[in-house]
């Protein structure tokens, strides 16, 4: 299991930046400001900033756990059931959580059960894990060779861009022959699923930790950088004409996959991968600091399984635009978030069961 693996720090590091970044998503994401405002702008940039989490996690997963053969046994016996344990106990956190609210409000029943069901935010992302794990032995015998991930990476382009662009845009259908849309409509009848969405991403950064020795240090820069104009430039550009159907609506926002999968989010993600993988792997912290953030990363599973409780529970108690810019508001609060989560973390930690699972 990967608790029992040494922990490998640019990936914890990654780990809490990006479960700061979910908290960030569903803590702040929540307003809406006149665009051009300065406000926009900073919401707009911290917002985009951060979609990287999910699919980065994804390949995180895939990075770790497609280095050995993984069998199907481990599959059915280990692997899935701890995820399902997972949601479990996030279940369980939630309707304690709910029970807890109701009694110091007085509600009844329907209403904490009610209140329950909204605090499990982000918790969807573990049947995408679980669908990962599930296939997990396929992808192993893929990955094999490397010209075999190469192809199902390019199946993925294919299946995730290639083909929605051409049979769901009508703007792109009427530009078309017919020949070539009838060509596509026969390849989407397919339905070839799994070289698409979570799969590809799980597979990409097996494959992206496959090549990282021939990526150098400013190639790995300048592939941020590149990454991150691009999501945030044509983020900013569709949310500043938000009834405009272009290109950049295939290249920013997937099909009914999910947006994360999209080309954008996906060149955007992969760059920041890269980037801790390539240069933040040879920074050295001291040692105390570099405890500290491999106990964060150990916890953040469960910070990430809490932060909807956390959120819902003190969101209410602070104030909104206590300071002008949104951006500082935004670090400050979602900061505050995640600290309380992981001192959360730290006594479910020392409960048997918990710390099994996790």
């Amino acid at each position: 299991m990967e608790k029992q693996r040494k922990r490998i720090e640019w990936v914890d590091l990654l780990r809490i930046l990006a479960t700061w970044g979910v908290i960030s998503i569903h803590g702040k994401s929540c307003y809406t400001f006149e665009a051009g405002t300065y406000k926009w702008f900073e919401y707009g940039f911290i917002g985009f900033g951060f979609t990287f989490c999910v699919p980065v996690f994804l390949m995180l997963s895939g990075y770790l756990s497609l280095q050995k053969e993984i069998s199907i046994k481990s599959t059915v016996t280990k692997r899935v059931p701890r995820i399902v344990s997972m949601q479990l106990i996030s279940i369980l956190l939630c309707l304690s959580a709910g029970i807890l609210e109701a009694l110091v409000r007085g509600q009844n029943i329907k209403d904490w059960i009610h209140t329950t069901s909204e605090w499990g935010i982000g918790t969807t992302y573990l049947s995408v894990l679980a669908g990962c794990y599930l296939v997990s032995p396929f992808l192993c015998k893929i990955i094999e060779e490397k010209k075999s991930e190469e192809y199902f990476l390019i199946l993925s382009v294919v299946f995730c861009l290639i083909v929605p662009s051409f049979a769901d845009l009508e703007y792109v259908r009427s530009a078309m022959p017919t020949a070539i849309r009838y060509v596509i409509y026969w390849i989407d009848y397919g339905q070839v699923y799994i070289p698409v969405g979570s799969t590809a991403l799980f597979v990409l950064g097996h494959y992206l930790g496959r090549i990282s020795d021939k990526i150098s240090k400013r190639m790995a820069a300048s592939f941020l950088l590149i990454g991150f104009l691009a999501w945030e430039g044509s983020s900013f550009y569709t949310m500043f004409y938000p009834e405009k159907n272009t290109i950049l609506s295939v290249l920013s926002y997937g099909r009914y996959y999910g947006s994360y999968v999209s080309p954008l989010i996906t060149l955007y993600s992969a760059s920041v991968f890269v980037f801790f993988m390539v240069v933040v792997k040879d920074i050295h912290l001291p040692k105390r600091i570099s405890a500290l953030v491999a106990h964060l990363g150990r916890n953040s599973v469960m910070i990430f399984l809490l932060h909807g409780i956390v959120i819902n529970a003190i969101r209410p108690y602070i104030p909104v635009f206590w300071v002008k810019s949104f951006l500082i508001e935004t670090i400050v609060d979602v900061t505050f978030y995640f600290m309380i989560a992981y001192g959360i973390s730290l006594v479910l930690e020392h409960i048997p069961i918990v710390k099994k699972i996790f």
